[in-house]
């Protein structure tokens, strides 16, 4: 399950520097994490200043 990236981001731009699969982009107002291209690899989630990076199932509304 991909990691998702909640609304607490701050937009530094860290975690796309540290992501393998080269899933994070900029969004509108956040970076967002590819679903598709995520590799559930949680390098994201260890360098998030903010820690707003959850794995998908760890969020209520999106657990399935």
């Amino acid at each position: 399950m991909a990691h998702v990236i909640e609304e607490e981001c701050v937009s530094c731009g860290i975690c796309p520097e540290f992501c393998p699969a080269d899933c994070i982009t900029d969004g509108e107002e956040m970076f967002v994490i590819d679903p598709e291209r995520c590799t559930d690899c949680g390098e994201c989630v260890t360098v998030c200043p903010v820690d707003c990076i959850e794995g998908a199932l760890a969020i209520p509304s999106l657990g399935r």
